[in-house]
């Protein structure tokens, strides 16, 4: 199972963790969370630990939360 990315319709934050798994040649899945939603996932924190994105699920089951700490796993 591939790592999954979880962030907003667009690239801010999540574009530095997107470069590095592909230069990397890391596979992992980018699930974009549509505006729409996001309030729904905020609320329940299942996806995002401290209520923001991006996110990084690993194969199992643990999240990373934090663009800079993401960078830096």
């Amino acid at each position: 199972m591939a790592m999954t990315l979880y962030y907003l319709p667009m690239r801010a934050r999540a574009e530095p963790i997107r470069m590095i798994l592909y230069y990397g040649n890391i596979s992992y899945n980018d699930v974009t969370i549509s505006f729409q939603k996001w309030p729904e996932h905020k609320e329940k924190m299942d996806i995002c630990p401290f209520g923001q994105l991006p996110t990084l699920q690993l194969p199992n089951g643990e999240i990373i939360a934090q663009s800079s700490t993401i960078v830096r796993f």
